[in-house]
């Protein structure tokens, strides 16, 4: 057996109990009010799915082996001593296809949503305030406890797909549609007596909105989908992953930022991160005019410039310098082949849809007091400058823009939705938006209301 076949084989070990979990809820679930059954896939953004890892290698060799996992994602020592280097992956081409291996060959494999609590507190608490009040701030962050709960309370047949945010996201759209999809229903007409995907939505938050919009454009029969809904996705990128080239991850990074070389070669080593950066070049001139047409929220001009020029710095098209400079570090593992597949991707996943009645955005905009009335914040970063490998400060932010703390607001929904159909494009304006806590905010489950409860 493969690495890959055996990697989603124990992936779908794994979903069981989570499918399980979903039959119960089921049987014992009345419905919504208008008696109608409605399933809704909710998939977490990046790096809000929990990543377990084998604690031995994969052996091809072992006809039956029993693996056993531990989570490596998200732990207290991920942050702290540099073992998230241990989710880099390794690609493989094998007769033109690409595989990706885990680090000493031990499977990682995706879990239900991230929760912070469960994650960073693993023992109870003593029973004092501050350790109290600890715990209530981190049940405070986990992103997506109140949103599943409103689906409980509503009589939404809910399941969370975990998803290895690390690969490829069209390896995760393949995965769901070929091989979870055909299982789950399956199972689940087997012991509720009926079809769950009848009626079903994909809400996918963040980067976890790509891949449903990827589903969207490759799933053979949509004729049951009634919703394709992202919030706070990157449609035409975001500040943050050009960073991470060259500064790794300061949540990542380590006391005094010792990791930082090794987490920086790690995000290299994560497919993923590649489709995350700004639009690239000949997107942007085909609909510069387009993107002025959000007069709210407009897209100016193109956000990754060069520092020394002004000229545009596409990151999926990187151009030398006029003395050979690189735009990308050459001894960090950075690879051509994963950004030329990225740009594949995100051009593909900006290309107009046949019929927009299924696809709905919705974005966040933080406001500030401002007298008469509230207005957009400038808080969220929204362009950069982009100088040489070799600089001791290749990136600097350019300028901050309406958005919701993480993705600005012209990149958090697909153009030619806005321009066709606009009132499938939800901007929700509110001094508390923010990014990483969207699907728990009420103004969120207010705007998703009005489409998943009818």
């Amino acid at each position: 057996m493969s690495y890959a076949t055996a990697r989603d084989d124990e992936q779908m070990k794994v979903l069981g109990p989570a499918i399980d979990k979903f039959i119960e809820r089921y049987n014992n679930n009345p419905g919504l009010a208008n008696g109608r059954r409605r399933t809704v896939f909710l998939f977490p953004g990046g790096m809000a799915s929990r990543l377990i890892r084998a604690t031995t290698p994969y052996d091809p060799a072992a006809a039956d082996q029993d693996l056993k996992y531990e989570t490596i994602f998200p732990t207290l020592e991920c942050f702290l001593d540099g073992t998230a280097c241990d989710m880099a992956l390794t690609r493989k081409p094998e007769n033109g296809i690409d595989y990706y291996e885990d680090t000493e060959q031990r499977l990682v494999l995706a879990c239900d949503a991230i929760d912070l609590e469960g994650a960073l507190i693993p023992f109870d608490p003593v029973p004092f305030p501050p350790a109290e009040a600890i715990e209530h701030f981190l049940k405070s962050i986990s992103p997506y406890a109140d949103f599943l709960q409103w689906c409980e309370d509503n009589h939404l047949d809910y399941f969370v797909f975990g998803w290895d945010w690390r690969r490829r996201m069209q390896e995760t759209g393949v995965f769901f549609r070929d091989t979870f999809l055909p299982e789950f229903q399956a199972r689940v007409k087997a012991e509720c007596g009926a079809d769950p995907l009848d009626d079903y939505s994909l809400v996918g938050h963040s980067a976890g909105g790509m891949v449903v919009n990827w589903l969207l454009r490759n799933i053979v029969d949509s004729s049951h989908i009634s919703h394709v809904i992202t919030v706070g996705t990157p449609f035409y990128g975001y500040v943050s992953q050009v960073h991470r080239w060259f500064e790794g991850d300061s949540y990542f990074n380590g006391p005094g930022n010792i990791y930082r070389d090794a987490i920086i070669r790690t995000v290299c080593a994560l497919p993923a991160c590649y489709a995350w950066q700004f639009l690239n070049e000949q997107t942007f001139v085909d609909h510069k005019y387009d993107f002025l047409a959000d007069t709210e929220f407009p897209l100016l001009s193109y956000p990754s410039l060069d520092k020394a020029t002004g000229n545009m710095a596409d990151p999926y098209n990187p151009q030398p310098g006029p003395n050979g400079e690189d735009r990308y570090p050459g001894s960090t593992g950075f690879d051509p082949v994963e950004l030329d597949a990225a740009e594949a991707l995100v051009v593909e996943l900006a290309q107009p849809l046949d019929s927009y009645d299924k696809f709905f955005n919705v974005r966040g905009v933080q406001l500030k007091v401002h007298f008469p009335k509230p207005r957009p914040a400038d808080r969220t970063r929204g362009a950069v400058w982009w100088g040489w490998a070799d600089e001791a400060q290749p990136i600097v932010d350019a300028v901050s823009v309406p958005g919701d703390g993480t993705q600005p607001a012209y990149s958090a929904r697909l153009l030619e939705l806005f321009l066709q159909q606009g009132d499938h494009v939800f901007t929700l304006e509110d001094y508390k938006i923010q990014h990483m806590l969207m699907m728990n905010q009420k103004p969120t489950r207010d705007a998703l209301a009005g489409l998943l409860l009818n």
